[in-house]
């Protein structure tokens, strides 16, 4: 899965074109800043565990039977 977010891009295209100024864009990045940095914690988190827990078909058979 991607969770890999630009942020930049989506603030860019979502503004109108008359607030593109330099200083309107840089005061919304800077609005910005502690999502992208949620998100680079989810991405290292996410990358640690992905390491740990492998998910096959043998896992979700006995989840399906713990579950039941």
């Amino acid at each position: 899965m991607n969770f890999n977010v630009n942020f930049r891009d989506i603030i860019f295209q979502l503004t109108p074109f008359f607030l593109r100024k330099r200083k309107v864009l840089l005061y919304i990045y800077s609005l910005i800043k502690p999502l992208k940095d949620v998100n680079t914690y989810f991405l290292t988190y996410y990358d640690s565990t992905q390491r740990i827990l492998k998910h096959n078909a043998q896992t979700m058979y006995i989840e399906h039977y713990l579950n039941f």
